[in-house]
């Protein structure tokens, strides 16, 4: 389960995060609010009716956009594990630079010493 906060557009942008991922991993993956009353534990049985057995909360967060006892209730809900939120790694730092930088169309600053080509 992909929970996300931020209303149905989050869930949608998480859904298809989640249809990219049950592809490479070969089991379903569901988009549920986490900022919405019953949402995680709904999906959760959602997935159960479907077959599945092992489930995991996966929080499709980056930051402390939530409390973590809101993550730890839902599981519960949901009866399932939880993940942590991604958190401030530099990768997705960088990820994020890279990604404003080639949308304001301008280059990567190149490394001091690193060769022009």
């Amino acid at each position: 389960i992909l929970a996300s906060v931020g209303g149905d557009e989050a869930v949608q942008a998480a859904g298809i995060t989640g249809m990219l991922l049950a592809a490479r991993l070969a089991v379903p993956v569901i988009a549920a609010a986490l900022d919405e009353e019953g949402s995680i534990a709904s999906v959760a049985e959602q997935l159960r009716s479907s077959g599945s057995q092992q489930l995991a909360l996966a929080p499709y967060l980056i930051g402390p956009e939530i409390e973590a006892s809101v993550l730890e209730e839902a599981a519960k809900e949901a009866g399932c594990s939880t993940a942590e939120p991604l958190g401030p790694y530099p990768a997705i730092g960088k990820l994020a630079l890279a990604k404003y930088t080639t949308a304001l169309g301008i280059s990567p600053q190149q490394a001091q010493g690193a060769p022009v080509r």
